[in-house]
């Protein structure tokens, strides 16, 4: 299970519309650093597709996330929708209640408290929410909102919303539309991949998937191994026969090639019906009669168990120089 903190970021008192919660790489705070990166990027804007809200709330002091806190604890302060923006991630169409819009401009709220999950190697994966609050933790603060009414300013507000072009191309999308589908199809397919290992983490699915495709890799290197030893055996079983024959008289030389191209236990059962024969099969272009078997020739046949078509047809492959293609029944 991801583990949950809340960080803190200075606010200026005019309410903004907009502001960050995280830079890109790392961000330091009183509880540790964190990192914001593509990856974070995608498993952020993928929770929020999946969780299908068009904001995500802010509240005061994060007493939306203690049970002890009642209804009132429950009320909003205002909505936002994050947004990634040049690699960092945003609160944008910020909308305040009166209530916290005075309360700010009162200055008895100052900073905000992004309230996610991250996994082991303090990488952020989700926005629950926002707070408003005085108790900062995050070190080095930039100022977050554009000119106000106090004078204060902030750096210019990004231009491309939602995604970066980086991360639109490393999601295969060309506009913020089509980035949404591909991560909400994303976010489907894993929970089905979670499904399916029987996991209940992105990280733990993705090692067990590893494992499984190393398995496999591992087993079908072995099947092809036993493949090729199987064929490599086959093939000197077949030669040894075949010699065997031929120095028995059995199977003279213009019947070698014919008999190589059968299997192992047709060699076999020709060899129990053997007699010393002649050589019966032509081995050159036009030798013998290829449209006609002789005595001994239907004798091989029968003892292969081919009928006398599918041995002229082997014959008529000998005679042109082509390894045989037809096999017994």
């Amino acid at each position: 299970m991801s583990n949950q903190v809340c960080l803190n970021i200075a606010l200026t008192r005019e309410p903004p519309t907009e502001f960050r919660m995280f830079k890109v790489g790392p961000n330091d705070t009183t509880k540790g650093t964190f990192t914001f990166d593509a990856d974070s990027a995608v498993a952020v804007m993928a929770a929020f597709a999946d969780h299908g809200m068009d904001k995500l709330p802010i509240d005061y002091n994060h007493l939306m996330i203690n049970p002890a806190a009642g209804p009132e604890g429950a009320k909003a302060a205002g909505w936002f929708v994050p947004a990634v923006r040049n690699g960092e991630l945003w609160a944008t169409q910020v909308t305040w209640t009166p209530a916290a819009d005075k309360a700010i401009r009162d200055a008895e709220f100052r900073f905000i408290s992004p309230y996610f999950n991250h996994d082991g190697e303090k990488m952020i994966k989700r926005i629950i929410n926002v707070a408003i609050t005085n108790l900062p933790a995050t070190k080095h603060l930039d100022a977050l909102v554009a000119a106000n009414q106090h004078g204060e300013v902030s750096p210019p507000k990004p231009e491309k919303p939602i995604v970066p072009e980086k991360l639109f191309a490393l999601l295969g999308a060309e506009n913020e539309a089509e980035a949404t589908i591909v991560v909400k199809t994303w976010n489907t397919n894993m929970t089905a991949l979670m499904t399916a290992t029987g996991t209940t983490s992105f990280d733990a699915m993705l090692t067990t998937v590893k494992a499984n495709a190393i398995q496999a890799a591992e087993a079908v290197g072995l099947a092809a191994q036993v493949a090729t030893l199987t064929a490599a055996a086959e093939s000197a079983t077949k030669a040894d026969l075949i010699a065997k024959l031929s120095k028995e008289g059995k199977a003279p030389p213009t019947l070698h090639a014919f008999l190589n191209g059968c299997s192992v236990s047709q060699i076999e059962q020709f060899a129990a019906g053997a007699t010393v024969v002649a050589a019966t099969v032509p081995t050159a272009p036009g030798a013998g009669n290829v449209a006609t078997l002789t005595d001994d020739e239907k004798r091989v046949a029968r003892q292969l168990n081919l009928t006398d078509e599918a041995f002229l047809a082997t014959k008529a492959d000998l005679a042109a120089g082509k390894a045989p293609t037809t096999k017994g029944n």
